[in-house]
């Protein structure tokens, strides 16, 4: 389908600069925060390396009182279901929480967005909060037959976005469904 130029051209454009040395993995300063966005797109495949290092680095570079938000398309923890065709979870992925959930944490990150399932879901593990914002449009995933753990809220079979706002005082969270109702509210 073509999707290594659609994200070039929408995500990287050809005047942007990424800092890593790749157009799939890069930081944004914006003010009170930091966004990382990370190339993990089904699962932690290849992230052991020279992406891994990145974020550490860059996470550990940040000065006092900056926030970090790390974006990806695969989840961490998220809340889901067996898959029915394969028998797979859809649900706190193992391999995510081995390799990156540990940076998070040593980074003090503030925020991992995520997509991948079909839901809104806020998640928070050791400091960590989690958002799940994989509703944007698409085929809804069923409900869930686990619940994560670090779940505090979900949204199921609801379209809607997350939209986050940032200051020195902190995240503002706001889950959003199709038709702008707010339905979720969180600061962190």
């Amino acid at each position: 389908i073509n999707g290594q130029y659609h994200y070039e051209r929408f995500f990287f454009p050809d005047r942007a600069a990424s800092g890593s040395g790749s157009p799939f993995y890069y930081s944004i300063d914006s003010g009170p925060v930091a966004v990382f966005v990370l190339n993990l797109l089904w699962g932690n495949e290849g992230f052991a390396g020279k992406e891994a290092r990145w974020l550490e680095e860059g996470l550990a570079a940040l000065p006092p009182g900056k926030q970090a938000i790390v974006v990806s398309h695969c989840y961490a923890y998220a809340s889901g279901y067996d898959d029915e065709k394969t028998g797979a979870p859809w649900y706190d992925h193992q391999g995510m929480i081995k390799a990156l959930s540990p940076i998070l944490e040593r980074g003090k990150v503030a925020l991992h967005i995520s997509g991948h399932n079909h839901y809104l879901e806020l998640l928070e593990k050791n400091g960590v909060h989690y958002a799940v914002v994989g509703a944007l449009g698409g085929k809804l995933d069923p409900a869930p037959s686990y619940v994560s753990p670090a779940s505090k809220w979900i949204a199921v079979a609801t379209f809607g976005r997350l939209d986050v706002e940032a200051s020195a005082a902190g995240l503002k969270l706001g889950f959003v469904d199709s038709e702008g109702k707010l339905l979720k509210e969180e600061t962190i």
